[in-house]
């Protein structure tokens, strides 16, 4: 079975999962296509030996395998969500943890890191099955991106991952004025960090370290707090060639080393999805 991330910058695809962001960026949504189901739940089968392995790693919970319109992972982190289209899509989201300070009970800030640990490592085994789909759904709608690799572990660039854009998304960007700053992408970030921070506010206290931009060449770029934690395309990448609509490319993290880095920049690319399932980008997207 080859991977599908190459395929899916070289050419559209009918979508088999999608990215949503809740209310106020404090939840994450995952739509998935029925016609995927049948090898989700072969590969997410209750001890499967990717789910021991993890759980022996990080010392979680149980793991919920996966059912129709109930909550399933570690600890059941994935809620189900109220679906518009449901003979053909289910939606699953989890809400964005809140982590506590080091002055917090010994037991609060234990459960906050265990919710994070769960919802990365169900995400890993998720993300990872989805990666490989290579059926066609029928969707409407075109596949819009992909994320490869995320991880679910901790050190240096354990929460890296890589995302393969497609031609829609790039089709979107070519709408867009170069090196426009994507006000909506930048304010998901920031509300997704404040709501994994006790204060309620983002953990650096600083706005202008959050950047979304599309960059000249239709280079999408995202920019989170951190010594140079950015999503965005290496310079061999650019060196191939400037805007090319017809095409997408990937992106690759640098210097992701917390899971709350991760979850931060999902919520971006589930902001960036919401805009391109919109329509064309709008004059107030632009800052």
């Amino acid at each position: 079975m080859t991977i599908n991330s190459t395929a899916l910058v070289r050419q559209d695809r009918p979508a088999w999962y999608e990215l949503t962001l809740g209310s106020k960026g404090q939840t994450i949504g995952i739509r998935i296509h029925w016609a995927v189901w049948p090898a989700l739940i072969s590969y997410l089968r209750s001890g499967a030996a990717g789910i021991r392995h993890r759980q022996e790693r990080f010392d979680l919970p149980d793991f919920v395998p996966p059912e129709k319109s109930r909550a399933w992972g570690f600890s059941e982190v994935l809620s189900p969500m109220e679906e518009d289209d449901p003979e053909n899509w289910q939606g699953w989201n989890f809400e964005l943890p809140t982590l506590l300070t080091i002055h917090s009970p010994d037991k609060a800030r234990v459960k906050g890191l265990t919710i994070m640990r769960c919802i990365r490592s169900t995400l890993e085994l998720l993300l990872g099955n989805l990666l490989y789909w290579e059926g066609n759904t029928g969707a409407t709608g075109n596949q819009l991106l992909l994320i490869n690799g995320l991880g679910a572990g901790i050190g240096r660039e354990a929460a890296g991952f890589d995302v393969d854009l497609s031609p829609a998304i790039i089709r979107w960007l070519a709408h867009c004025p170069d090196e426009a700053r994507l006000i909506p992408i930048k304010l998901a970030m920031i509300q997704a960090d404040a709501k994994m921070c006790s204060t309620g506010t983002p953990h650096t206290g600083r706005h202008w370290d959050f950047e979304a931009s599309c960059q000249r060449g239709k280079w999408l770029m995202l920019r989170i707090p951190g010594s140079a934690c950015t999503l965005g395309p290496g310079e061999d990448r650019r060196a191939m060639g400037a805007e090319r609509p017809d095409r997408g490319y990937t992106l690759s993290s640098h210097n992701i080393d917390a899971g709350t880095d991760q979850l931060t920049l999902l919520a971006g690319l589930a902001k960036l999805c919401e805009l391109v399932r919109l329509g064309p980008p709008r004059q107030e997207y632009f800052g």
